[in-house]
C-alpha cells in the first residue's frame, strides 16, 4: 500500500490559476494516491487537444500569453492525472501521474500516439534549450537537424579534425576532465561541430544548451536547475553535456573582476564539490586566442580536450573548393569557403590578407 503523507494545497483567490494547476497535479503524487509518475516531451505538437490522453472526464484549463494549460484527469477510479503544458512555438509537456507503473505506461503510449510522436530519425537530435524568466528558470525541447562527422571532417584542418575525430569517438569519461574547450575566430565551424557531437554521442549523453550564459553562471539556483534538471522536460540516467555558447567575457584573464562568482562556479562545476556525482560534461566555446584566456581554465587536468578551430590551409583550402575556383592565396574559414563556392548569402571574400566570414 503506498504510504500517506500530510499534503495540503491552499489556494488564495488572488493566485494565479497558471501557477496553481501544478499544485494540484502534483498532489496525488505526493500524497502516494498517483505515485507512478512520466514526463512526456512533444515538440510537434500543433494544438492543446493533440496532446490529452483518452477517457477525460474532467478537465481545468488556464492560459497566458505564453500558452495554455490543461489539468485532466480519467474517469473511473481517477487511475491517472496529466498536466498538459502547450506552447504554440514549441509543442507540448505531460506531466502524468498514475496509480500503477502499467497504467502510466499504457496511458503515455497513448498519449505519443495520439500527439503523432514519431520515431528518431538519424539525421536529427533532440536539444533542451534552457533560459531564465521572471518564472525561474524554463527548458524546451526541440529536435535539430545534426551532420554526420564523416559528412562534415573535411571542412576542418587536419590538426582540428584529428582532435574532433577523437573526441566524437569518446564515451562516458570517467576519472578525465569534465571541460569541453573550443576557441577560435568566428566561421571556423564551432557551432557545426557541436551539432555532429550531439549527434555522435547521442547514445548516452544528451544535450542541454544555455541561451542566456551570463544569467546562467551568474545565478546558482539557474545553474543547479540545469545541472540536476529540476523542471527539466524529460528526466533520464543519460550523461548531460552542457553547451555554452560565446562565453569570451567568463574566461578572460580578467574574468575574475569582471564576472566575479561566475568563474568560480564554472570551475567547481568541472572539477569541484558542484560537480561531485554528476554525470555532466561542460562545452565552452570562445573567440578569445587561448593565450587571452584565464589559466585557471586551461590548466592541465581540467579539460577532457581543447581544441583551437583554424582557418583551412592554402592546400586544404583549394582542395575543399574543388575544380572549377581560382586557388586562394590564403587560409580561410569555412564560412569563407561556404561563401566562394556560392552556398551563403553573398558576402565579399577578401584572397588578401584581410579576413572575412559568417558566423558558422
Amino acid at each position: 500500500m503506498a504510504p500517506q503523507l500530510s499534503f495540503a494545497v491552499n489556494v488564495h483567490p488572488s493566485d494565479d490559476p497558471w501557477d496553481v494547476l501544478p499544485s494540484l497535479a502534483t498532489a496525488p503524487f505526493v500524497d502516494g494516491r498517483l505515485p507512478h509518475t512520466r514526463i512526456l516531451s512533444l515538440p510537434d505538437v500543433a494544438q492543446l487537444s493533440d496532446a490529452v490522453p483518452e477517457g477525460v472526464v474532467e478537465r481545468h484549463v488556464c492560459s497566458d500569453r505564453w500558452g495554455e494549460r490543461l489539468l485532466v484527469r480519467s474517469s473511473g477510479d481517477s487511475s491517472w492525472l496529466a498536466l498538459v503544458e502547450f506552447r504554440p512555438a514549441e509543442g507540448a509537456t505531460v506531466w502524468l501521474v498514475a496509480a500503477t507503473a502499467a497504467e502510466a505506461d499504457r496511458t503515455a503510449a497513448d498519449i505519443r500516439l495520439r500527439a503523432g510522436a514519431v520515431e528518431e530519425q538519424a539525421g536529427v537530435v533532440p536539444v533542451e534549450f534552457w533560459y531564465h524568466t521572471s518564472r525561474g528558470p524554463r527548458s524546451v525541447s526541440r529536435a535539430i537537424d545534426a551532420p554526420a562527422w564523416t559528412d562534415i571532417q573535411r571542412n576542418y584542418a587536419r590538426p582540428v579534425a584529428g582532435l574532433l575525430g577523437d573526441l566524437m569517438a569518446r564515451e562516458r569519461p570517467t576519472g578525465q576532465g569534465r571541460l569541453v574547450l573550443w576557441h577560435g575566430a568566428p566561421g571556423t565551424g564551432k557551432t557545426t561541430a557541436i551539432r555532429a557531437l550531439a549527434r555522435n554521442w547521442r547514445s548516452w549523453c544528451k544535450t542541454l544548451f544555455v541561451v542566456d550564459p551570463e544569467a546562467f553562471f551568474g545565478q546558482a539556483e539557474y545553474l543547479l536547475d540545469v545541472l540536476l534538471e529540476r523542471g527539466g522536460v524529460e528526466r533520464t540516467t543519460l550523461w548531460r553535456l552542457v553547451v555554452v555558447e560565446d562565453v569570451d567575457e567568463l574566461l578572460r584573464a580578467d574574468a575574475r573582476q569582471v564576472s566575479g562568482q561566475a568563474l568560480s562556479r564554472l570551475l567547481n562545476l568541472t572539477d569541484g564539490l558542484i560537480g561531485q556525482g554528476l554525470n555532466v560534461l561542460l562545452l565552452l566555446t570562445t573567440n578569445e586566442p587561448v593565450g587571452q584566456l584565464h589559466p585557471a581554465v586551461t590548466r592541465p587536468g581540467r579539460c577532457l580536450m581543447e581544441v583551437s578551430f583554424t582557418a583551412l590551409a592554402i592546400a586544404e583550402a583549394a582542395l575543399w573548393l574543388g575544380t572549377g575556383h581560382v586557388r586562394p592565396k590564403r587560409a580561410l574559414t569555412l564560412a569563407e569557403l561556404y561563401a566562394l563556392r556560392g552556398d551563403l548569402p553573398a558576402q565579399r571574400v577578401e584572397t588578401g590578407p584581410e579576413r572575412r566570414g559568417l558566423y558558422l
